[in-house]
């Protein structure tokens, strides 16, 4: 977080100034569940410009308003990170409380996130994407926070996505935001497999056809299996990760080959 030192003048026509210290932060690392709400309602034009500041800076938003045009700009030009959809391995939201029980998110990096929760939550956002549906939404946050810090369970998603349906729309937009951060980072981390808003539209539509397709991780998961049904749950149950270097591998591998 950085420091910010504002001069304002109380009563305009007056010749009396006051000094005001507020901190922003820097990246979306330091960025909190609050302030990413805030965000959230900003995208949706649902928070004033002097609320969305004071919850950014801690400044009182009755001394925002006081500030010159100018100065509102420079404050907006030190958070302007916010516009950007730069990487981020972790969720900001670390759990929701919903119907007197708490939900977990993810560890950073996707730790403890198994290949068949994430088939789940990414189709499920692939499907809302696409569609808008808000049961595909409740049942990508289903799939997402879990009861059980760590612990995915099929089951988890059809019990409890109604209990998401009671979860305010801003916090509801500032985890779709968040996963978008952490989809940005798994196209850091294997840009084999997800796509980057950097890359061409060519290879970018190549790559759309698994990252988009809300049967996409679906069709790898049965490519994966093969005949070997039997043993279908000890795919689903790998951790994330390894799944997708021994697909990064294979990419690789067939890329030689040609």
């Amino acid at each position: 977080m950085k420091e910010i030192k504002l001069v304002y003048k109380p009563v305009s026509w007056l010749g009396i100034s006051r000094r005001v210290t507020g901190l922003h932060p820097e990246n979306w690392n330091e960025v909190t569940a609050a302030q990413l709400i805030a965000v959230a309602s900003s995208y949706q034009l649902k928070i004033s410009p002097h609320k969305f500041l004071s919850v950014m800076t801690g400044i009182r938003p009755g001394i925002l308003r006081k500030l010159d045009d100018f100065q509102h700009f420079n404050l907006l030009h030190l958070i302007e990170f916010v516009n950007d959809n730069k990487p981020f391995h972790e969720f900001i939201l670390k759990s929701v409380e919903l119907e007197g029980k708490t939900f977990y998110g993810s560890l950073p990096q996707l730790r403890k996130v198994t290949f068949g929760q994430f088939i789940f939550a990414d189709s499920y956002f692939n499907q809302f994407s696409e569609h808008s549906l808000p049961e595909d939404l409740n049942k990508f946050l289903a799939s997402l926070y879990t009861p059980i810090s760590g612990r995915f369970k099929q089951s988890y998603i059809d019990k409890y996505y109604p209990c998401f349906e009671k979860l305010g729309a801003d916090s509801k937009e500032a985890i779709l935001i968040n996963y978008m951060l952490v989809k940005q980072w798994l196209s850091v981390k294997y840009p084999l497999l997800f796509v980057s808003e950097m890359e061409d539209k060519e290879t970018a539509s190549q790559k759309k056809k698994t990252n988009h397709d809300p049967m996409g991780w679906v069709k790898v998961l049965e490519t994966l299996v093969g005949d070997d049904i039997s043993n279908h749950k000890k795919y689903t149950c790998l951790p994330l990760h390894n799944v997708l270097r021994f697909l990064t591998r294979k990419i690789k591998e067939s890329a030689k080959h040609k």
